[in-house]
């Protein structure tokens, strides 16, 4: 889409993005050069000229510009059309890229934006993503402005005032108001928040309710999910693992007692897949339903989230779902620290011990403890745009019969062709890949996909 400047509105969009750190309290004014601007391109209102005030301001301006005219302008100006929207839910974002040149211009908007929502001491990464139906690639005339509208899927848990901050438009910000749910997306003048909204105590879906949305809502990832395969027997692996928000944040319960709402359910299945052979039989599953708190951020360092410790504790069953000699099951209870350096949006190093103790008998695996013991450790190097190396060992009861499983994954979304997933790699070596051959060591390398990780 391409939106008309005029001169005045053109050089008022062309200081801000020259004053540096300063635009990011200028958004109001772009805020009201957006909606003048849409309202003409829609036709849906008068046009308006711009107001005196500006005017003035324009002059004090353009001295700080002629300071700044050296350097490289940022392209972007990043907008929020309905500044105030409802906690959970998906906001509407719009990216400019003002053409204050003398020229028409091509400009690519990505279809997938990486992006970060600082709330308070938290940051969170999250990615900005295209709507269906607008055209990556404007022809921007000279004293025009090409846009694209994209979609933000709000973290979990997010609440109050924030802000988003493209990480690769330099730096660009645009302040969003959320609101706790049950009040819905509420629109206030251009720039300015709305009032502050009551905290829900029944959830009502109303006339506009989406079972879809709800539920992605409270859906979550909780193991890595990948499929991959190699030259050794049983030569496929996959895992599924996701986990599912018990109560509302906005409910009653959630109002009365701190922390309920970080009650989850979950589930995951590891299977070993014969490919190779005859009828592609498979070989072994896991198949472990879960009950567990979890909390990110359970603390946090407060000097701009570079070093948070995340808590999960819970209850798990596995079991491989046959019987006989070949059943194998178990319970156990478990606490699982993870100590976070570096903001999500950055480079990370996340260590994290889980101890264990085993509930009720373990009559079909009675020496289960010798090979798993009541510790593993977990550690992993990334960033969450780039390469992501993981290790995840135990050492057994008696040290003796350990395992060490690395991983390796790289997004497919930083390369062209728009792919949603990424690129895997594992080694296992040690003892217990298969639940039902925990006792046998093996050593094996697979390579495949990954959709978490």
């Amino acid at each position: 889409m391409n939106v008309v400047l005029s001169s005045l509105e053109k050089w008022l969009v062309f200081s801000i993005l020259h004053l540096g750190p300063m635009r990011f309290e200028l958004s109001p004014i772009l805020v009201y050069l957006n909606f003048h601007a849409m309202e003409r391109h829609c036709d849906t209102a008068p046009s308006r000229s711009v107001p005196a005030w500006m005017s003035w301001i324009l002059v004090g301006w353009l001295g700080l510009v002629a300071a700044h005219f050296g350097a490289a302008a940022a392209p972007w100006v990043l907008l929020a059309p309905v500044p105030s929207v409802a906690v959970g839910s998906v906001a509407r974002i719009s990216v400019l890229s003002p053409n204050v040149g003398g020229m028409p211009v091509s400009v690519i908007f990505p279809e997938r934006w990486p992006a970060r929502l600082l709330a308070g001491p938290r940051t969170h990464a999250v990615v900005l993503v295209a709507s269906a139906g607008a055209a990556p690639t404007n022809l921007v005339a000279a004293g025009q402005f090409g846009l694209r509208e994209y979609q933000l899927e709000l973290p979990a848990g997010v609440v109050g005032e924030c802000w988003l901050e493209l990480s690769e438009a330099g730096g660009q910000r645009v302040k969003l108001l959320v609101q706790p749910a049950g009040v819905g997306e509420v629109v206030g003048k251009p720039g300015l928040p709305s009032p502050e909204a009551p905290r829900a105590k029944r959830f009502d879906p109303g006339t506009n309710f989406n079972a879809d949305h709800f539920l992605k809502r409270h859906i979550f990832g909780h193991e890595p999910m990948y499929f991959i395969a190699g030259p050794d027997s049983p030569n496929a692996k996959f895992q599924i693992s996701f986990k599912y928000r018990l109560l509302m944040t906005n409910g009653y319960l959630a109002s009365k007692w701190a922390g309920i709402d970080d009650l989850y359910m979950a589930y995951t299945q590891v299977s070993l897949w014969e490919l190779s052979q005859p009828s592609a039989p498979f070989f072994d599953s896991s198949y472990k339903p879960e009950f567990l708190y979890w909390k990110p951020s359970f603390w946090t360092s407060g000097a701009r989230d570079w070093l948070r410790l995340d808590l999960q504790s819970g209850f798990q069953h596995e079991s491989n779902g046959k019987s006989g000699a070949s059943s194998r099951s178990m319970n156990m209870g478990y606490l699982q620290p993870t100590l976070v350096l570096g903001r999500d949006d950055q480079w990370q190093f996340k260590f994290g011990p889980r101890a264990w103790f085993y509930l009720g008998d373990v009559i079909d695996n009675p020496d289960i403890a010798a090979y798993r013991g009541y510790v593993d450790l977990r550690a992993s190097v990334g960033k969450y745009d780039n390469l992501v190396i993981s290790a995840y060992g135990r050492m057994g009861d008696a040290a003796r019969h350990g395992s060490l499983q690395l991983d390796a994954t790289f997004p497919l979304w930083r390369l062209p062709g728009g792919l949603s997933w990424y690129l895997h790699a594992q080694y296992f070596t040690g003892y217990g890949e298969s639940f039902l051959l925990y006792r046998e060591r093996s050593d094996t390398v697979r390579a495949g996909f990954s959709l978490s990780r």
